[in-house]
């Protein structure tokens, strides 16, 4: 089976099918309020509206990523396609999503610049008072 690729609020996740993320999604809402309620019901009708389709990428909106759960090394080259023309992001930007937000050192983010074919990449130092020797 085919993984599914969700971004939701700027962290882009994947989920081996459509079940385990509707599961997932539907839990999310009943445990949700407000904005981000909607963020989950957004996602969650879209993948049931596309259970019988070939799609395998889905949003609410956000434009942005600024984490990931994929693991670079397991993308194979159809899905880092997939993965570049519907989120504008490859197997590089995954690595460098995975050492940041593994480590202690800046954080990164990708993010869609406006009147550019592709995002452009931010970071954002922690402050010397947030780190701990």
């Amino acid at each position: 089976m085919s993984k599914i690729y969700v971004n939701c609020g700027g962290s882009l996740d994947v989920y081996n099918s459509k079940q385990e993320a509707l599961d997932f999604f539907e839990e999310c809402i009943l445990m949700s309020e407000g904005s981000e309620r909607e963020r989950y019901t957004v996602i969650y009708f879209s993948i049931k509206g596309n259970l019988n389709s070939n799609k395998r990428c889905f949003t609410d909106g956000t434009d942005h990523i600024y984490t990931s759960n994929i693991d670079p090394d397991n993308i194979d080259s159809q899905d880092e396609k997939l993965l570049k023309c519907n989120y504008e992001i490859d197997k590089n930007k995954l690595l460098r999503l995975k050492f940041m937000n593994n480590s202690d050192g800046p954080f990164i983010t990708a993010q869609r610049k406006k009147d550019s074919d592709g995002p452009f990449i931010t970071t954002q130092r922690k402050k010397d008072s947030d780190i701990t020797l």
